[in-house]
Parts: C-alpha cells; sequence; structure tokens
C-alpha cells in the first residue's frame, strides 16, 4: 500500500518481514503524512515575515561592566574615519579640505548643542587628516589611497578636564 510506504515513522528491523527491512502500518503512515505536511506549512508561515521582510526583529543582551579599561581610538581598539565620496562611486574617495571646514564629533546629540553652541560645554571630538600611522593595523581592510583623504579623530576634549 502506497501510504504504508511513507511511513517515517517505524523502526527498522535487522531481518526481511514481507520484503521490507521495517514494520510499516497504516496509522504510522497517516501520522507521517500529517507531520510531513504540518512540517511544511509551518516552514513556508514562518519564513514568509523573513522573505517578505516584514515585522524585522532582534535581540540584544545589556550588561553594566563596573571598570571595562581603556579602549584607544585607534586601529588596536576601536577605530573609525569619515570619508566623502560622490554618489556615482563610492570607491573614489573625495577627500576633505581642512582650510574650508571641521568635523567635531559631540556625545550629545545636534539639537542641544544649537541651543547655546558653545563646545566647551560640551565633550567632543575634533577630526583631522588622516596619518599613515592611523592605517598601522587595519592595511588588510581598506586601501591607502582611499585613506589618504579620510579623517580620522586628532583630540578630544573631556569637559569635566578642561573646568579643573
Amino acid at each position: 500500500m502506497f501510504i504504508k510506504r511513507l511511513d517515517y515513522l517505524s523502526p527498522p528491523i535487522t531481518f526481511y518481514h514481507q520484503g521490507l527491512l521495517f514494520h510499516s502500518s497504516f496509522v504510522s503512515g497517516i501520522i507521517s503524512i500529517i507531520s510531513i505536511v504540518l512540517i511544511i506549512i509551518l516552514t513556508v508561515y514562518y519564513s514568509k515575515e523573513l522573505i517578505e521582510k516584514k515585522n524585522p526583529k532582534s535581540f540584544s543582551y545589556n550588561t553594566f561592566i563596573e571598570d571595562s579599561g581603556i579602549f584607544p581610538l585607534n586601529a588596536s581598539s576601536l577605530f573609525h574615519f569619515i570619508s566623502i565620496s560622490s554618489n556615482q562611486d563610492f570607491n573614489n574617495n573625495d577627500g576633505f579640505d581642512f582650510s574650508l571646514f571641521r568635523i567635531i564629533g559631540l556625545e550629545n546629540y545636534y539639537e542641544m548643542y544649537l541651543y547655546d553652541k558653545d563646545l566647551t560645554h560640551y565633550n567632543h571630538w575634533l577630526y583631522g587628516k588622516c596619518r599613515i600611522t592611523d592605517y598601522e593595523g587595519i592595511g588588510n581592510l581598506i586601501q591607502i589611497d582611499f585613506f589618504k583623504g579620510s579623517a580620522c579623530i586628532r583630540k578630544y576634549f573631556n569637559i569635566l578636564i578642561t573646568e579643573t
């Protein structure tokens, strides 16, 4: 019978029974068919959100560490840089002209700075032209020509240190 051949529940045996290496039954064949259909339905149902990119979910775990140490902002610990590219070519770095403008990184929201416009009230970073020494340790990640025109952190101003 066809349903007995779809039986995936019956355990295998070591001798032939009516030409088969397992004892199959009609009930276990029906249960196997129901299980396969249910697995297919649930797979389609739960993968539909993933395929259609609906309801994205992310899980994270946060914990507080009292003294995590010092992490310098360089290639050995936490490194980043800023580059400017045209909309057409993201692989070409157009570079910065620091005689025309400055890049300042703030810990607070930009709107807070606009309220009083005094940088001495905020912790902030000043960016400058990247140096070759900033490139050490990350040469396998980016190209030196792209990196030369970028901006890296040069100075950090801490309001707690400057107030004393």
